[in-house]
């Protein structure tokens, strides 16, 4: 078997290499790829990203300055898509990481809506004391009154929306972003 690689038609840059034939392994697009025969020895090289890598007579070369802007710049929507995946995951870890109560405690509560729910619903009802179990059954609360379900509520709405705006925020960041360089300087700070 001959050892390959796949490369964008119309930018150069490698997209996958292996020992296979990739013209047939069903998942090769003719359109907008094109397959290169490699040197056996031949490595890409060491820290390059594949989309800054090219084949040159059967070997892996990095990609100049000039070629390293336009691929970039043709692939600016998907690094903004895999950036917003990033942080929308990184929103969704902080959320399940739930709201601390009492603060200093060490004890986590859920705070999905179906969480907030529940305390919402037991104390409209008016039913005291009631527990709240922390995340991952490491303690729980009981719940005295009105007052003590509301400062829950209001703790775990506050977070909420705090890291859902942050979220929110940081998205419309990289939706904006006007190219690579200004997309690579927005970070996740939470």
């Amino acid at each position: 078997m001959a050892r390959n690689a796949v490369t964008d038609t119309a930018l150069g840059y490698v997209k996958r290499h292996g020992w296979c034939d990739f013209l047939a392994d069903g998942g090769f697009d003719a359109l907008t790829e094109t397959q290169a025969a490699l040197n056996d020895e031949t490595l890409p090289p060491a820290g390059v990203l594949l989309r800054y890598v090219k084949v040159v007579a059967g070997a892996f070369v990095e990609m100049d300055a000039g070629e390293k802007a336009t691929v970039d710049a043709a692939l600016l929507g998907e690094l903004k898509v895999a950036k917003a995946i990033e942080f929308d995951t990184h929103t969704q870890e902080i959320l399940a990481a739930g709201v601390e109560f009492p603060p200093a405690s060490g004890n986590f509560y859920g705070i999905t809506p179906s969480d907030l729910l529940a305390v919402q619903v037991q104390r409209d009802v008016g039913i005291y004391p009631f527990l709240v179990v922390a995340i991952g059954y490491t303690g729980a609360i009981a719940v005295n009154d009105a007052a003590e379900a509301n400062a829950l509520l209001v703790s775990a709405r506050a977070k909420l929306r705090d890291v859902t705006q942050a979220g929110a925020d940081l998205l419309e960041l990289i939706r904006a972003a006007p190219d690579k360089a200004t997309l690579d300087a927005i970070v996740d700070p939470r």
